[in-house]
């Protein structure tokens, strides 16, 4: 769904505005300081150290005119520049003009040459920073001094906002564009049109589960109609409807997916934010338009303070660029990510807590104008970095425990899982080890593979000594798929960079020889610590609720050792057959060369998923039925298994006629089978009879980390198409020659090998325990009947 992707781009805490940049500063009402009126009339000022090489015992004096290089340390007005440095040109006259000591920091007030390139020094004499200060010279004496601090804070305060050229209005009657943006990509989703009179709606009138959205006081109903939606969209319906008063509340269908609109009229313009399901928040606005259809926004638009953002956000020392830039573009989404940076950048500074708190407390302020849930993305981004941060460890849990009060049913799946895991931790740090313990838990209750939450719990349980505990978890973040490399990846990303020593391999190593003398018995217990989690959940067994039902349902899992995507769709699968018999369902696994070269893969396994139009891996069906949403890692596997489980459900409710009838004579290498198909007098023509040859279980770990893979289809001995009635019968007797299959399948990979240029480490074919599979498919829609599975070892 291109709406999805689009939005998967966004931040898991959406950016958010800000009204207006912090002010510390407050200069003394009987008192003209010199310097802030000398720094109101520059076009840029830098704090900056002078570099340059020909000074006479570190002195650079430069006579007016003259030029010398400058390190760039902030940039506090203008222009900002990606460079570390700029070229000066020195002010000043014949009597007097400034001179600076190389290494030293000044603060220079600068206006563009009117004459050319680069740009000139004001003034006569140089503006030290000294101890903290900013000092005013005159005639080479300091005549005032100004914290460094509130001098800042001035020059970005005295920086003109950019005016904003957006139409409004003075009621919500009219046509309305709703729009959303991506780290300044806009994206203008729907035209709407309100009418009656909503801005004087009765907020006590609307049912917004029914879609009534109230009435005016003069008894006009407002309603909102949709006019037109964009191509981002591709389709979408206006499901309900309320206005109350000032308040917008708008839901939309679009691409399957429920998107849910919340804002306020003010200033001409409605802003608030829009959620996609429980996935995530953004900023979102609607403002005026007289335009009758979408096709100039079927694009996105970049915001018109980008580049300025760029050039902020790129600075060597960006505080007060983006403080600068916040101030000069209020209303632009991107003086939210531009917050969002600042924050991080106070938490690295170690900011003291009262500033900290004062940056917190605006930074609160400006997302309340984008409504509640921004608010509360807010302040969970306060309590996230700071906990990551590790810095100012008690101010992070009251951020994280004021986001926890305020969760409800809508609140952001993900959000609810970031703040219980790093609430779970500062109150284990904090010493309130029962309550951080047992928040960690319910989160891991909801998301039991998640890399981060089971890392958690396994150093609390390592710092208490419960070693049996740590060690079970630990293990858990080994030999799960991609769990330790997520988790490293994780740390590395949120500041905490894990040593080599602190890798769950490592650390599972140390503790398996604490308890054991050495690491003897250790890879068999990762075997089983694997496969139990695994089938871990699948709580409750398969069972058919129909009496009389006989359907035995077959699940085909085109999959492959490489493909990250395809952990939890083949995780599923194994947690499903530890949940089922194959009386219930059969689930063979065909491995394909896609991402890449598989060693597990054949040319019958490429030769089916053509037959079902396969694209790409995973790639699942369920009794010939495509079953989507099913690609992710360990941490979907839950989502997935549960979704593959109830489509299983379902099928086995059905009573089928239909059954199989089949034998199986192993001698050596030799294999005989006649596989009959029974329950009708006579198969229609486009009956087909499948049968697969699969190996019970490969042990084998390539870079996705699935360790097993159960019933691996290895031929299909009836062909890829199967074979059709004759005169009505449905049957098929056949003979493989193990030896025979072997070579013909080393001869396959070895030609794999050389298409995709690397050999394989491994080549598993020791097909040792076997199952026949077979299963009855209609030949046109490819819905398969009936399923039923043999082992090789023989039997009726």
């Amino acid at each position: 769904m291109r709406l999805r992707r689009i939005f998967s781009a966004f931040t898991a805490v959406a950016t958010l505005a800000l009204t207006a940049a912090p002010s510390i500063w407050a200069a003394e009402p009987d008192r003209e300081l010199k310097l802030l009126g000398a720094a109101k009339s520059a076009e840029r000022i830098l704090i900056a150290i002078p570099q340059h090489k020909n000074a006479a015992k570190g002195l650079v004096d430069v006579p007016p005119g003259g030029q010398f290089i400058v390190e760039i340390q902030r940039a506090l007005r203008g222009p900002g520049s990606k460079s570390t440095s700029v070229m000066i040109i020195n002010g000043g006259n014949e009597k007097q003009h400034p001179k600076y000591v190389n290494g030293k920091p000044y603060v220079f007030l600068l206006k563009k040459n009117p004459d050319g390139k680069g740009w000139i020094n004001q003034g006569a004499s140089e503006i030290p920073i000294h101890n903290g200060k900013v000092q005013y010279l005159v005639e080479g004496k300091v005549v005032e001094e100004i914290v460094l601090d509130e001098f800042e804070d001035f020059a970005i305060k005295d920086a003109q906002p950019v005016a904003e050229n957006k139409a409004t209005r003075e009621s919500l009657t009219g046509k309305w564009l709703v729009a959303t943006s991506n780290k300044g990509i806009n994206m203008y989703l729907w035209l709407v049109e309100l009418t009656g009179d909503p801005g004087k709606g009765d907020p006590g009138k609307g049912d917004p589960g029914k879609g009534d959205p109230g009435k005016g006081e003069e008894g006009q109903e407002a309603k909102v109609k949709l006019l037109s939606s964009s191509k981002v969209m591709q389709a979408a319906t206006l499901k309900t409807s309320q206005i109350s008063q000032n308040d917008v509340h708008l839901v939309f269908e679009g691409d399957g997916t429920s998107l849910d609109f919340r804002g306020r009229f003010e200033d001409g313009v409605v802003r608030g934010n829009v959620s996609l399901g429980r996935a995530l928040v953004t900023p979102a606005w609607m403002e005026p338009t007289q335009i009758s259809n979408m096709r100039k926004y079927d694009d996105p638009v970049r915001d018109p303070a980008q580049a300025d953002f760029a050039d902020a956000a790129g600075q060597e020392n960006a505080t007060g660029a983006l403080a600068r830039f916040i101030h000069r573009h209020p209303d632009s989404t991107l003086s939210l990510a531009a917050y969002q940076d600042l924050v991080v950048l106070a938490a690295d500074d170690k900011l003291d807590r009262e500033k900290f708190e004062k940056l917190a407390g605006e930074y609160l302020a400006a997302a309340r104008r984008w409504g509640p849930r921004i608010e509360l993305q807010a302040t969970i981004d306060l309590g996230t970095i700071l906990s990551r941060k590790e810095y100012l460890p008690e101010l992070a849990l009251e951020y994280l425990t004021l986001a926890a009060g305020q969760f409800d049913d809508d609140t952001a799946v993900a959000a609810k899982k970031i703040v219980g895991i790093e609430r779970g931790r500062r109150l284990v740090a904090a010493g309130q080890e029962a309550e951080g313990v047992a928040a960690l838990a319910k989160v891991r209750e909801e998301f039991p593979f998640d890399a981060e939450v089971i890392y958690a719990l396994a150093r609390q349980a390592e710092n208490v000594n419960r070693v049996d505990d740590a060690l079970a978890l630990f293990g858990e973040l080994q030999v799960l798929p991609q769990l330790e490399q997520t988790l490293i990846e994780s740390q590395k990303s949120s500041g905490r960079k894990l040593s080599a020593e602190q890798y769950p391999r490592r650390v599972v190593s140390r503790l398996w020889t604490q308890q054991h003398g050495d690491t003897k018995g250790l890879p068999a217990w990762l075997n089983e610590l694997y496969e139990s989690r695994l089938r871990s959940i699948a709580a409750e067994k398969l069972s058919r609720e129909v009496p009389g039902s006989t359907r035995v349902v077959l699940c085909e899992l085109f999959t492959g050792a490489t493909g990250v995507s395809s952990i939890a769709a083949d995780a599923a699968m194994a947690a499903l057959a530890g949940a089922s018999t194959k009386s219930e369902v059969i689930a063979v696994r065909y491995h394909v060369n896609v991402p890449k070269a598989d060693p597990l893969a054949n040319d019958d396994n490429q030769e089916r998923f053509k037959m079902y139009s396969g694209t790409t891996t995973p790639w699942l069906l369920v009794d010939g039925r495509f079953l989507p949403a099913i690609a992710g890692g360990m941490s979907e596997m839950p989502g997935v298994y549960q979704r593959l489980r109830s489509t299983v459900e379902t099928a086995l409710k059905d009573k089928i006629d239909l059954s199989l009838k089949m034998s199986v004579k192993a001698d050596k290498e030799q294999i005989a089978f006649d596989v009959q198909a029974l329950g009708l007098k006579s198969f229609p023509a486009n009956t087909r009879l499948q049968v697969v040859l699969v190996e019970d279980k490969v042990e084998f770990a390539d870079s996705n980390g699935i360790r097993f893979h159960e019933m691996l289809a290895r031929s299909m001995p009836a062909g890829i198409g199967g074979v059709a009635p004759v005169q009505g019968v449905l049957s098929f007797k056949g003979d493989i020659d193990i030896s025979k299959l072997k070579r013909q399948l080393a001869r396959q990979l070895a030609k794999a090998e050389v298409e995709a240029e690397a050999p394989f480490d491994a080549k598993p074919l020791e097909l040792k325990a076997l199952h026949l599979v077979a299963f009855i498919q209609n030949g046109e829609t490819g819905e398969v009947l009936q399923a039923a599975s043999i082992p090789v070892t023989g039997g009726n």
